[in-house]
């Protein structure tokens, strides 16, 4: 897949990456269980956590090769979810928002 890359700085990659890591040895409860459905293929595809994307992290990210896309999963509170699909051509789309 050919996606556009953000050009951050060096420094912000790594204070991004760092921040990554915290929020994977510190996830809230909603995160814990979701990550417990996504984990180890259990879905069928891999699913990351808590990876970092230019100046953002995204809560979960799966990026299966047999799509022409990627899904991001990100979780708000306690009980908010929000998918989101990135084309490869551009643009995105919600799946859903609950």
């Amino acid at each position: 897949m050919d996606y556009e890359r953000w050009e951050i700085s060096p420094e912000l990659e790594v204070k991004m990456r760092d921040v990554a890591r915290q929020l994977r040895r510190e996830p809230t409860p909603t995160e814990a269980i979701l990550w417990e459905k996504l984990r180890r293929k259990q879905l069928g595809y891999k699913f990351c956590r808590q990876v970092p994307i230019g100046p953002s992290v995204v809560d979960f990210l799966c990026t299966a090769t047999i799509w022409s896309y990627c899904f991001l999963l990100l979780v708000e509170g306690c009980c908010k979810i929000k998918g989101v699909v990135l084309k490869s051509g551009g643009g995105n789309e919600t799946l859903f928002d609950r």
